[in-house]
């Protein structure tokens, strides 16, 4: 009995700790104010979408996957937020890692979402950004400085790219 009770312990504290860590802004003061690094990705439909296409223009990275329900989230909330963004001169592109256009896709018309969508295939876009858990949402003024990077959308995101 005790050591099912200690087992029950330890599994309970390490889950704990994960959801913990999963709560924490990784990384937000290591990339905060440093130059975006410039990268090209394919959308959906195969065409080149670089960085640079966006020059003079804020920029929000979104980086998610299929399989993360914390993702479905921020989604839900870009949807409702991406007219808004567009009318301001924001773009918003959702950086999808590690997964098979044919999932993306399918995905993509269950959620109906707008905004562009890019494919990561190899992750190399997102480890150049330091992403290390998802959903991660980058901040880029129009300077092309990281203002600020976190796991939630925020509703002053006009703010923290006007700063």
């Amino acid at each position: 009995m005790v050591k099912f009770s200690a087992r029950i312990f330890i599994s309970c504290l390490l889950f704990a700790s994960f959801l913990s860590l999963c709560a924490f802004d990784f990384g937000s003061n290591k990339y905060e104010n440093k130059q975006a690094p410039e990268f090209s990705l394919q959308d959906l439909s195969g065409k080149d979408v670089s960085l640079k296409d966006f020059q003079d223009k804020a920029v929000i990275l979104f980086f998610w996957t299929t399989s993360c329900p914390h993702c479905r989230r921020q989604i839900w909330l870009l949807n409702e937020e991406y007219e808004n963004m567009k009318s301001s001169g924001i773009v918003l592109l959702a950086i999808n890692i590690n997964e098979p256009q044919s999932r993306v896709k399918k995905f993509i018309d269950s959620y109906s979402i707008t905004y562009p969508v890019l494919l990561d295939y190899d992750g190399s876009v997102a480890y150049e950004y330091g992403i290390m858990v998802i959903p991660t949402l980058v901040f880029i003024s129009k300077d092309r400085k990281i203002k600020s990077v976190s796991n939630s959308f925020s509703d002053k995101y006009q703010q923290i790219l006007s700063d």
